[in-house]
């Protein structure tokens, strides 16, 4: 993490990405809202609005990655006395991505557009990176810090991975 805005940074990332590819000219969805938000305040605004073509990423969990955690960076330096550094604090971010739609297989579109994204991009190029902090919106209140978190120069980049929730999920083959 290269600082304290870094997860806020990774979500503003895909949110990015997202918009390119529903907004892209060679998408047959028009219009689509691309959100990061919480499902419970989606659920209020559908309730009391029409319902747009709406996808949102919500950051679910947070939890330690355990092959940079296992890493043994050295905590003192060759003297015995000298403190380093803290080794980089690596996280996996785990996000729930819905679809939101007023008609039918609308909303399984939009899954299916950004499942094909993450899919042919598991690792996000620096220079992607960059430009989708630099492309950060500026009614987002972060607008300006997200640009500096330092995010596409961390030592790992950002890597995408499908996680399924649970056993209780329903399964198509």
């Amino acid at each position: 993490m290269s600082n304290a805005l870094a997860i806020s940074g990774v979500t503003a990332v895909l949110q990015y990405c997202l918009n390119l590819v529903y907004n892209s000219p060679t998408s047959v969805l028009s219009s689509v809202l691309v959100t990061a938000i919480a499902p419970d305040i989606i659920q209020h605004n559908l309730a009391t609005g029409s319902t747009p073509l709406q996808a949102n990423l919500f950051l679910h969990q947070v939890t330690p990655n355990g092959s940079w955690r296992n890493i043994g960076m050295p905590s003192v330096g060759p003297d015995g006395g000298t403190r380093l550094h803290s080794p980089p604090l690596a996280l996996d971010l785990h996000y729930l991505l819905t679809a939101y739609a007023s008609e039918d297989t609308q909303a399984e579109a939009l899954l299916g557009y950004a499942i094909l994204m993450l899919h042919e991009n598991p690792i996000l190029p620096r220079s992607l990176i960059r430009n989708a902090l630099s492309a950060v919106p500026h009614t987002n209140p972060l607008w300006d810090s997200l640009a500096t978190t330092g995010l596409a120069d961390q030592i790992e980049t950002i890597k995408i991975a499908p996680a399924p929730l649970g056993r209780g999920s329903i399964q198509s083959r």
